[in-house]
């Protein structure tokens, strides 16, 4: 997959993530709504997949191109009132970007395969003891069944790189915000969480980035 799709499922699940967390409607999806801060999103998603703003620029091209995503607010061409040549036309100001409903469908499809994928059992055979266990060869097989299901993973893999921040309080800080996002996983609790670890991990992006996709799939479950 290159960068340019790789940020433009990023985009899609931002905006997701931002239109989950406002408790937007069908409605907004139809007669368009203020969304994601222009500048920030795309500072965050080029942080996120390490892609450049050329990247950023074409992902956002092919996105509003397929009617996914739209940009604004709209203002009417400033005509050059000594000319004789009008325009007439709307463009973006390019403050926000914000779902169409086809753009919410298809981030949404995007979200169900990555849960998906997440929820298929990874087994690890080792330790105890079977007898006349299919596993293996003989009457006394030295094994044992260990499965991880998915998603819930990463809020291990994140405190375990939450352990290089060096900063005490702000590692101790993330941890705690760790925790509570985890505690709240599959309870409405956990689009705060979300969005509060979010603000305490805002001067360690470079070590949070590539746990947000992970992150923002989990908002659509709760």
């Amino acid at each position: 997959m290159s960068k340019v799709d790789d940020i433009s499922q990023v985009i899609l699940s931002d905006l997701l993530a931002d239109f989950v967390h406002r408790k937007f409607t069908a409605k907004d999806l139809t007669n368009s709504y203020v969304g994601v801060d222009f500048a920030a999103l795309k500072e965050r998603c080029c942080a996120v997949t390490s892609a450049s703003t050329v990247d950023f620029d074409l992902a956002l091209k092919d996105l509003e191109g397929g009617d996914l995503v739209k940009t604004g607010p709209m203002v009417p061409f400033e005509n050059d009132p000594n000319s004789s040549f009008v325009v007439i036309a709307l463009f973006s100001k390019y403050q926000y970007a914000y779902l169409t409903e086809k753009g919410y469908k298809a981030a949404q499809k995007m979200q169900d395969r990555r849960r998906q994928r997440s929820a298929t059992p990874n087994v690890h055979i080792s330790g105890g003891t079977f007898h006349q266990s299919p596993i293996g060869i003989g009457t006394h097989v030295t094994q044992s069944l260990t499965g991880t299901i998915g998603d819930v993973t990463v809020f291990e893999d994140l405190r375990k790189a939450i352990y290089k921040v060096d900063n005490e309080g702000d590692r101790a800080n993330l941890i705690a915000g760790v925790e509570a996002m985890e505690k709240a996983h599959k309870t409405p609790d956990f689009v705060t969480r979300y969005s509060n670890f979010i603000a305490l991990a805002a001067n360690h992006m470079t070590i949070i980035a590539p746990f947000i996709p992970a992150l923002t799939a989990l908002l659509t479950g709760n």
